[in-house]
């Protein structure tokens, strides 16, 4: 996974953690995919589109009723 081999190379390269977030999150492994979103989120925490998909996913793990 292209993704994966960015993060190897570059720790803090958020697109790709991103990307990989999105993936797993495709896959149904949302528990990866929010790992992924917050080490981009860590990195960038004022982006929105980041911060936006990061509190997508979190409400995805914990549905309020």
């Amino acid at each position: 996974m292209p993704a994966r081999e960015a993060i190897r190379v570059k720790g803090d390269y958020t697109e790709a953690h991103c990307s990989l977030g999105v993936a797993l999150g495709q896959k149904g492994q949302l528990q990866p995919a929010l790992e992924e979103y917050r080490k981009a989120y860590e990195v960038a925490p004022k982006n929105p589109t980041i911060r936006g998909d990061y509190e997508k996913l979190l409400k995805r793990l914990n549905p309020q009723p």
